[in-house]
């Protein structure tokens, strides 16, 4: 059964608004954790603010940067070591808004509903921030 439409839960506040977004996709395809980071690897939002959602947040450049080469496994280790097994589970898609890098990150969904959950966030993103002042 189809879930009533996130967009009956607004707010006129950007960190509210993406932070709806961000529960609403986590929830929908299942995620253990959603988040948006800024290019410095910082989270701007997350689902679960948390020490893990941090470390997750900081590799997300790193880890996008580096999606096909050699090191990825050094960083995948290291990632390893902050949150445990659940490192492979990790799962980040780099976007612009204005010309300016940002990051959804996703802990917990697999393949294909990862995919969906980024893609879905990235436009709900991008139309947030469109659409408030």
């Amino acid at each position: 059964m189809l879930k009533p439409c996130r967009r009956r839960k607004r707010s006129n506040d950007l960190y509210t608004a993406l932070h709806l977004q961000m529960e609403y996709c986590a929830e929908l395809f299942k995620l253990d954790l959603m988040l948006l980071a800024d290019a410095s690897g910082m989270a701007v939002v997350s689902t679960r603010p948390s020490d893990v959602s941090d470390v997750v947040a900081s590799y997300g450049p790193l880890l996008a940067r580096n999606h096909f080469r050699d090191n990825r496994s050094e960083i995948m280790a290291s990632l390893q070591q902050h949150i445990g097994a659940h490192a492979g589970l990790v799962e980040v898609r780099r976007f612009q808004i204005a010309g300016e890098d940002y990051y959804i990150c996703t802990l917990g969904g697999v393949g294909a509903r990862n995919e969906l959950a980024m893609h879905r966030a990235v436009n709900g993103v991008r139309r947030i921030v469109g659409l408030l002042p």
